[in-house]
């Protein structure tokens, strides 16, 4: 037996998308995977979503169906839909076990979200610096005396100018001088608004 209505998912998955990542509109198919992620994640539980009961009204739908140029499925939220409604209707009524399956990382990550610190929020596909500079540094340093890296004349630089490990060390604290300045986030903030300004 359904521990939730998969109406009720699908609202709530909108919710998160839109709360926590600014977007207005989720394939159904993530919207079908996110449902079928709390339903494995509620399996072992007493745990039941009662929204047909304490929500049969006649409120209107907060989303339409919208088809892409290849077919696929989107469920659109309504521009004019009333947040403080939905977040009371679709959030505020689960129980703590439901809510707790819904926020667990494996069904957030159907809708492209990750919970960090009890936080959620937009999982971050574009990663800068994935690995510390000092790291990374130690690492190639450590390639570079092994041999498993050659040092070369660099094709870049002067002729005369040779790939030394003191060469490498200064440009990589370039770089890392560069992450700290913060010009690279802001630069990628831009290009994810302009993004979203698309879609």
């Amino acid at each position: 037996m359904a521990k939730m209505f998969s109406e009720d998912a699908y609202c709530l998955g909108l919710l998160y998308s839109y709360l926590y990542a600014g977007k207005k509109m989720v394939l159904k198919d993530d919207l079908d995977s996110f449902y079928d992620t709390i339903e494995n994640n509620l399996k072992d539980s007493d745990a039941m979503d009662m929204y047909a009961t304490i929500w049969y009204d006649n409120d209107p739908s907060i989303y339409y169906s919208s088809e892409g140029k290849n077919g696929e499925v989107y469920y659109v939220l309504y521009p004019d839909f009333d947040i403080e409604r939905a977040k009371s209707k679709y959030i505020g009524c689960l129980s703590v076990q439901v809510l707790l399956a819904t926020q667990e990382n494996n069904a957030l990550n159907c809708l492209d979200l990750q919970k960090i610190d009890g936080n959620i929020r937009r999982k971050e596909n574009i990663k800068v610096g994935m690995v510390s500079t000092p790291t990374f540094m130690k690492k190639f340093l450590e390639k570079l005396k092994s041999g498993e890296l050659k040092i070369e004349t660099c094709p870049q630089l002067e002729p005369v100018e040779e790939l030394t490990q003191e060469y490498i060390e200064q440009q990589l604290e370039k770089y890392q001088r560069l992450l700290d300045s913060g010009i690279i986030d802001t630069a990628l903030e831009k290009n994810m608004v302009k993004m979203k300004k698309m879609l």
